[in-house]
């Protein structure tokens, strides 16, 4: 989850467009990574366009969206051009940092956690698994597709006669989940799930 580079500004900024369900209300003043498709990473912030309320009265009342923010290079850019020697171009991904904390009482904090927390609790299985010698007959398979559109479409053995997607725990007015327990969807925006399994 995160963002990708949308175009060049002529002032040196990136327009991006967002990867995954990232809510820009939320990510204004983040710190970023662009990855080039070379390989190189440069930093950044994502910002309001006019950010300063020294000069921009009308700060708090600009929607955030695409065309009223975007992501301001820790370089020395001036112009399209400038941003273009540095490699950076359009479909380059922008990570944001994920303020990853561990705390004492056992409480762990970051953005994105959903699929994260999803891909340990797999992780935990196999070990635990592995640890005491048992075989069992399930795949684990991790794939980012969910979160660019494709959903769990491809890339299962034939052998697979159940599929049980771990994913994240719904939170909100009309659930009935929270913070420390497991969620189990019985339907999504779309249709209903196995009630069996």
């Amino acid at each position: 989850m995160g963002a990708i580079v949308s175009g060049i500004k002529n002032n040196g900024t990136l327009s991006f467009s967002t990867l995954g369900g990232l809510q820009l209300i939320s990510a204004e003043g983040e710190y970023v990574k662009v990855i080039t498709m070379k390989g190189k990473t440069y930093t950044g912030t994502l910002l309001l366009n006019n950010p300063s309320s020294h000069a921009n009265n009308q700060r708090e009342e600009t929607k955030r969206n695409f065309d009223t923010m975007h992501i301001r290079l820790d370089e020395e850019v001036y112009s399209k051009k400038d941003v273009e020697k540095l490699g950076i171009n359009t479909g380059d991904i922008i990570c944001f940092e994920p303020r990853y904390r561990e705390y004492s009482n056992g409480f762990i904090k970051s953005r994105f956690m959903d699929n994260k927390a999803g891909c340990f609790a797999l992780f935990e299985i196999a070990r635990r698994l592995k640890e005491k010698k048992q075989e069992v007959p399930v795949e684990l398979f991790f794939s980012n597709y969910e979160e660019v559109g494709h959903g769990g479409t491809v890339g299962y053995a034939d052998t697979i006669k159940e599929l049980l997607v771990i994913d994240m725990g719904v939170l909100g007015d009309a659930c009935e989940g929270n913070e420390v327990s497991c969620s189990i969807c019985v339907k999504d925006s779309s249709g209903p799930y196995d009630y069996n399994f």
